[in-house]
Order: C-alpha cells, then structure tokens, then sequence
C-alpha cells in the first residue's frame, strides 16, 4: 500500500512538471512537447515546415521501449514524417530521456484537417492531436484598370489621345498570368482601336493603348477582349460619344439710329453642339455697316455652348433703310468651310412731335385783363433727339395771345421727354380773337395749336340818371367796381348817343356826378358814360360800351326833368312865356293829381309844406315820383297852353 502510494505521487510529481499532458485509453509513459502539433495554413499541393516533436520518458525509474510510431485519425493522409521514419521507433528510452520525431503536413485537398501521432511503448499507449488547415492552390486571375472606359465626347471625324489599359494578374500571389492576345472584341462599333499593343503572348502585367474616331454622333459602344493562357476571355466594357458643333447666329439683327449716330451692335455666334467650333473667320458686306475691329470670332475656338461676338457698326448718312451680310465660316456639324449668315437691317431714327393739348381755349376775358397761363407739353414720341429751334405766336390775332416762359429752345428734347411752353390771352378788342402757338421743329413741318379766345368790354358804371332843366343837365351814375377803373368818361352829342369819346364834347366833371351847362333851351341832347379802364401792363387804356342817357331841355328850370331831389319844400322856377297873364300847374303822384293851382304873379312857385286838396291835406313824401305841368294863359289862350313839364323823385 505504501508502494503504490509513493507511485501515484511520483507521477503526479511528473505530470506537474511536463508541458504536455497524455491522453490514452491505456496511458504510458510518454509526454510531447509540444503538446499538440498545429501546421496552420497551407495551400493545397503544397508543404507545411516540418515540426520536430520531443517524446519524453517520463517515468522515473523505468526505461520506455518504443515499438512504433503511428499516425491514425480522419485525415491522416494529410499529415507524415519527415524522410519516411521517425526517430523513436524501435528506441528505448530512459527515464527522464527523450527521441524526436519530426512530422510533415502535405495536404491535396482544401479544407481543417485533423489526425493523431500515436507513440505505442512497453509502459502502455500515448497520443498527440495534429491539425492543419488547408487552403486552394494559387490561381492566377485577369485584373484589368480601368474597367470599364468612357471615352466620353470625342468630335465627329477626330482621334482621340490613346488610353491606356493596364493588365495585372489579380489572382493569387505566386500565380502566373499569360495573355494570348487583346483585340478589339466582336461586335463593337468600328470607332474603337487599338493603337498600340504589348500584352499578346506575354505575362502580366502588360498595357494596351486604345483610341476612339467616331465616325457618327450619339453613344458608341465596344469592348476591349483580353483572352489568357487558360480560363476565359475578359472583356472591358468601352463607350464613347460622337459630338459635333453646331454654329447658332441670329437670322437677322435690326439696328436703328438717329442719321450720323453711330451705333455698334454684337451679333454673336453660339455653339450649340457638344464639340469644339472652329471658327475661322467673319466677313461684312452692305452699305452703312462696318466692323469696328474689336470683336472676338476671328479664329476663335469655341467650347459647348460658348459664343463669341462679331462688332458691327451702323451710321446712316441719310434717311432710309439699310441692308447688310454678315457671314461666319467655322466647321459646323463638323463640315470645315460651313457658312452661316446674319442679315443685317439698318433703320433710321427720327424724331416725333405730339402736343397736349391739341387746342388752347381762354373763353371770355375782359379787355385789359390778361389770363393765368396755359400750358402746352410738347412730347418726343420718336425715337431720336428732338430739337425746336423757336417758340412764337401766330394765326390771325397774335397780339391778342401773350407767350410766356418756354423751356422748349434749351437744348435736344430726349425721346419720351416732354418740354412746355405757356401762352396767356391779353385781348384788345371786344370781339372773337384766334391765334396759334407755333413750334419750330426737325421732327417735320412746324406744329401749330390753334389759340382762342373772346375779348369782352369792361363794365359801365352804373344808376345813371340824366336829369333836364332849361339850359343845363344833370347826371349822376355810380362807379364799376372792377379791377384797373379809371374814371368814367361823359361825352354829349345832339343826333345820336356818342359811340366812341371823340364822337361828341367831352363833359367836365369829377366824382360820380356831372351838371353840363352846354346845352340851349328847348333842344334834344344825348350822352354816352364811358367807363375808362387801363390795361395789366399799364400800357393801353379800353373803354366800356357806355351808359346812354338822353335829356330834353324845356320851359322849367327847376326841379330838373328826371331829377332826385331831397327837399320836400322844393322850388319850382321856369323861364317866363310870352305875353303869359298867369300861369297854372298841375301835380301828380303817380299819375293821381293831387293838386291845381294857380300863380298870379312871377316865374316861381315854392311848394308848400302841405296844403288843402279835394278835401285832403296834402304834401310832399319821400320815395314818391312826382309830375308838375305847367300852363300859361294870355290874350289869345284865355283857357290856357301847355308850356313845360318836369318829373322828379323825392330822396
């Protein structure tokens, strides 16, 4: 018992120290190092570095006989040893000692593979685990930059710069790639080429150039064939586009300008295809058009949608319309020596006239007076500078119209600008008065717009009363009240009302009133009251049609015919009547008489204050108009004759 427990002890002991423990159905001796055995990776076909194994006796006391050395398991024909034997084999071991075996790993197939190196010895039976992964052999594979191509917009009819296709072998490192040959592959568009060829029958890497000449517009496919040694063809999927340019100009271009203004215009041309446009020069033909030499198109190349611009210069002489070429030669649609051309239209600018308002009424205005000012605009409505070299009045009454401030003669009138002339109506005579107000223009014939108006006389004064005694008369009137009145001017005439004041003798007087002692008895006189008037500017005098009053002088002196009185008691005088007796009157009111009476003596009668009458008493009032009738009676006119009459009114 103590035998045995010194024995398990003892291997414990051993275990414990040893880097590897063994696994058996029936353990022995035997201890490895390492304690299993991995190759890792390798390819197929191929050999793993060979790992030595150390088998060590571990018991420690008794030699270990080693009958052989085996490889079992379920891939135990991926793993061997070295040469064919190993070293323990036939070996006896002693305690503590070891033999090696050295084993290999040579697998012909992919895939984790596992076995079991077993030691078989006189103390029982050991194994070891081995394992190993294998990996498919290295295959060479077609590696192709770049992969696919865009030759992207190439002109129609032009090569573009070769490209470049790099071969490479992109399979597995120490692989061999051989090409056979690159060709352009079956079916592609005829624009695709190879220019330059290094890789038939030659090992990668290699390079290939390829060019692209279109021969149409639109999107061109190909492809780039790479056929290897073995396995399949590869090919490069090719593309390109055949563009062409298309010259774009203006079928026509206007210009238009005022005569001897020069005007310069662009007319450009555009490409409006996806390929250069070779411009190669512009040509001008057509009278009063010229190239100013500053444009941009002469050879010019220009890209997709770029443009370039020809000057071109109009300055017409005269009036009239204009014609002219312009023609650009370039390679559109990638035709060398295309033309195309712009017609070239010239028109002349010239200016227009339009006035506002087109007539100029002033209505009535009274002699002397002048009105506010009219305004008249004129407009530009054309399309050059309008120049008025003189602003005037005209028509058959000019002096009856007054210009006023004009800005129209400062300077060149703009199109659409306006300029305006005032025109006021100042009329010397009462009657209708036209005009015009003339523009002198270079838009045309001269522009008149005709002016009217109506000269009225100034007002009378008015009130007037004429008032006849023997050998006077007597007026009174109340001044107008209007603007710049002078003073009223009388003037008497025998067979007809006076109609100008030179058309009779002028009457003396001042204030609102005048006693004319000029006249004889018993005769007609007619007066006519001018009212005198000057003028806005202080320069003429206008009169107006007159106030007419007509007397007629007679036997009573006092109270005059027709006169205003404010003495209630008046006096009643009158020139004595030949071979007159006595003298008897008549008063009436109204044409009511209110008294008879007779005057014995004299060539007078003071009219009482009141006195007695058909049983009344009577008298004189205010604001009444009163009639007195004179008789004389004589030898011959015992029952008496009318010889006077005058008609007053009490104030």
């Amino acid at each position: 018992m103590r035998r045995r427990l010194s024995l398990i002890l003892f291997l414990i002991t051993a275990l414990a120290l040893t880097s590897v423990s063994i696994s058996s159905a029936d353990p022995g001796a035997a201890t490895f190092t390492p304690g299993s055995v991995d190759f890792g990776s390798v390819h197929v076909g191929a050999s793993a570095d060979p790992i030595t194994v150390h088998v060590t006796n571990a018991s420690p006391d008794t030699a270990m006989d080693i009958t052989d050395v085996t490889i079992g398991g379920p891939d135990q024909g991926a793993f061997g040893v070295q040469n064919g034997s190993d070293g323990c084999s036939g070996v006896t071991v002693q305690p503590g000692d070891h033999c090696d075996v050295t084993l290999t790993f040579s697998p012909n197939s992919a895939g984790s593979k596992t076995a079991t190196m077993t030691v078989n010895e006189s103390l029982g039976t050991d194994d070891l685990s081995l394992s190993g992964n294998a990996t498919p052999a290295p295959q060479p594979a077609i590696g192709v930059s770049p992969n696919p191509y865009d030759f992207l917009g190439q002109k129609k009819g032009t090569t573009s710069a070769p490209q470049q296709f790099t071969i490479t072998n992109s399979g597995d490192a120490g692989s061999t790639l051989h090409i056979s040959n690159v060709t352009i592959a079956t079916g592609s568009d005829p624009a695709f080429q190879i220019s330059a060829n290094g890789c038939n029958d030659s090992d990668a890497p290699c390079n290939v150039n390829v060019t692209f000449s279109p021969g149409a517009t639109g999107t061109l496919t190909g492809g780039l064939s790479i056929t290897p040694a073995t396995g399949d063809p590869v090919v490069v999927p090719l593309q390109g586009t055949g563009t062409v340019p298309i010259a774009s100009v203006p079928a026509n271009v206007a210009f238009s300008t005022p005569v001897n203004t020069p005007i310069i215009k662009q007319v450009t041309l555009t490409n409006d295809g996806n390929a250069n446009l070779d411009v190669k020069g512009v040509t001008l033909s057509g009278n009063g058009f010229s190239n100013p030499g500053t444009g941009n198109c002469g050879n010019a190349v220009l890209a997709p949608d770029a443009s370039c611009q020809a000057n071109i210069q109009f300055n017409p002489s005269s009036p009239g319309s204009y014609n002219g070429t312009l023609t650009f030669t370039d390679d559109d649609n990638s035709s060398p020596g295309s033309q195309q051309t712009v017609q070239l239209v010239g028109t002349v600018k010239v200016p227009g006239i339009q006035p506002s308002p087109t007539t100029v009424p002033f209505g009535v205005t009274v002699l002397g007076h002048i009105t506010a000012g009219s305004t008249v605009t004129i407009q530009n409505t054309g399309e050059a500078n309008l120049h008025i070299g003189n602003v005037r009045i005209g028509g058959l009454n000019p002096g009856a119209f007054v210009l006023g401030s004009e800005n129209c003669t400062n300077g060149a009138i703009a199109p659409n600008d306006t300029c305006t002339a005032t025109v006021r109506f100042a009329p010397s005579k009462a009657s209708g008065r036209t005009g015009t107000l003339v523009f002198v223009n270079d838009a045309g014939s001269d522009q008149s717009i005709p002016l009217t108006g109506e000269g009225q006389r100034p007002p009378d004064g008015t009130r007037l009363r004429a008032a006849a005694g023997c050998t006077d008369a007597s007026l009174s009137w109340q001044n107008p009240d209007a603007p710049m009145f002078k003073k009223e001017i009388i003037v008497r005439g025998r067979r007809h009302y006076p109609t100008s004041v030179h058309d009779g003798v002028i009457v003396k007087h001042s204030g609102p009133s005048a006693v004319d002692s000029g006249p004889r008895q018993f005769h007609t006189y007619r007066y006519t009251l001018f009212s005198r008037y000057g003028s806005y500017n202080g320069e003429k005098v206008f009169y107006s049609e007159g106030m007419h009053a007509k007397i007629h002088t007679g036997r009573i002196c006092r109270p005059r015919s027709g006169g205003l009185i404010g003495d209630l008691t008046p006096t009643v005088d009158w020139t004595s009547y030949t071979g007159a007796r006595y003298y008897a009157f008549i008063l009436q009111r109204s044409g009511k008489t209110i008294w008879v009476h007779y005057v014995k003596r004299g060539s007078r009668f003071t009219i009482p204050q009141s006195w007695r009458y058909g049983g009344s008493t009577r008298g004189l009032s205010r604001g009444s108009t009163y009639s007195f009738y004179l008789y004389a009676y004589t030898r011959h006119r015992p029952n008496g004759v009318t010889i006077g009459q005058t008609t007053w009114s009490q104030r």
